[in-house]
């Protein structure tokens, strides 16, 4: 049975790289906390999802973000979430 797809509506509804604060359930019930930060499109070839990854920043280092970018341009924080593993997400105000 094929899943349905809720990877763009979650870009079009909750992607702001202002950083609006997320609060997101996986199904395995792991409540994160936190902004998206980027994304990785899936391949339209294979009917992936719009959107397979999310690049996820927590709370705690939302503030950091700036000063934890590396010298050399390469991003090393935050986590990789994957599309299938997500619940639910909530807009937190």
């Amino acid at each position: 049975m094929k899943q349905t797809d809720y990877s763009r509506e979650i870009v079009e509804k909750y992607y702001n790289p202002q950083g609006c604060l997320l609060e997101i359930t996986l199904k395995n019930e792991t409540v994160l906390e936190g902004i998206f930060i980027g994304f990785f499109h899936g391949d339209k070839g294979t009917n992936d999802p719009y959107i397979i990854k999310w690049h996820f920043l927590p709370k705690a280092f939302i503030n950091a973000q700036a000063a934890l970018i590396l010298p050399d341009g390469s991003e090393d924080y935050g986590e990789i979430v994957k599309q299938e593993d997500i619940k639910s997400v909530i807009f937190k105000v």
